[in-house]
């Protein structure tokens, strides 16, 4: 299955994107990333079909990402996404293989926009991208300059996203904590949303903490719960990575959780999995429920 990244800064547009795109997880294999540097990472372990990327990138920015793919995959197509389109030899990367989206766009223009990419057609695609002021891209963007700096929870109703103050996760995640410190090799801990964002976090040990490889471990988790779910496995709610030197858990909330949120837990290769895998189920079902209060 073709294989699509996409690569977007702002982390509340880039987890309305993933999820629309959900509807095309038949056709593609969609991974997100924050920056070029997580991009190429990425393109170095594995050959993608499809790179979108949003012309607001920090650092090197979207030039140099282009720059690197027209050296190292001159083959690739490309789908910017920017309120106006480059100008003719203005990018690095040949005309024949750069596709453009013109900001803000509905959200369902830019599965159809892939798709189409994928399937060689997108020169045939007549559907207008520009949508007016009430498009969900646009709105998040406006919302962004309202965000809270306190932590977040993202949610999709009518195409709109909605940026809300999550009231006292901390408190309600507190006695789950505490089960999971009382194991033997426990190290760390994370929740997430599916987008891999972390909305809480926990640690024994400063030198261990999974904040840093959240993100990674979040995609791992999302590739098993899909394979699962082409093998026939059904709703797949936990995997397993193991290491010489300990393992990490890794958990779903179940299908019937108001939200989709991920947990993961760091123990030791002495750890008890299966105690881990009860508290981590235990915490999901618990912290959906506080989070999807904020839909009331």
């Amino acid at each position: 299955m073709d294989i699509v990244l996409v690569v977007m800064q702002n982390p509340a547009l880039r987890s309305l994107l993933a999820e629309s795109l959900l509807d095309y997880s038949r056709e593609m294999n969609v991974f997100d990333v924050s920056s070029r540097e997580e991009a190429l990472e990425f393109m170095d372990a594995r050959r993608i079909r499809l790179l979108v990327a949003d012309s607001e990138i920090s650092g090197l920015g979207l030039d140099g990402l282009l720059q690197w793919v027209a050296q190292n995959r001159p083959s690739l197509e490309c789908l910017v996404m920017s309120e106006k389109a480059p100008a003719k030899n203005e990018l690095p990367v040949a005309g024949h293989l750069l596709h453009f989206l013109q900001k803000p766009f509905e959200l369902d223009v830019l599965g159809k926009k892939i798709l189409a990419i994928l399937k060689g057609q997108a020169a045939a695609l007549t559907e207008p991208a520009i949508a007016d002021d009430s498009s969900a891209v646009k709105k998040a963007v406006d919302d962004q300059s309202h965000q809270p700096d306190s932590c977040i929870h993202e949610r999709i109703q009518e195409k709109a996203l909605i940026v809300e103050p999550v009231p006292r996760l901390e408190d309600r995640l507190a006695p789950h904590l505490e089960r999971l410190r009382t194991l033997d090799g426990y190290k760390s801990f994370v929740l997430v949303n599916f987008a891999g964002e972390v909305l809480a976090c926990d640690s024994s040990d400063e030198t261990a903490t999974l904040i840093q490889a959240a993100f990674g471990l979040n995609n791992v988790l999302r590739l098993a719960c899909r394979a699962g779910r082409k093998a026939g496995l059904g709703a797949v709610v936990e995997t397993e990575i193991t290491g010489s030197l300990g393992r990490v858990v890794m958990a779903a909330a179940d299908e019937k959780a108001p939200l989709l949120i991920h947990g993961l837990a760091l123990m030791d290769s002495g750890g008890d999995s299966h105690l881990v895998r009860r508290y981590l189920a235990a915490m999901l079902l618990d912290a959906s429920g506080q989070l999807a209060l904020l839909k009331r």
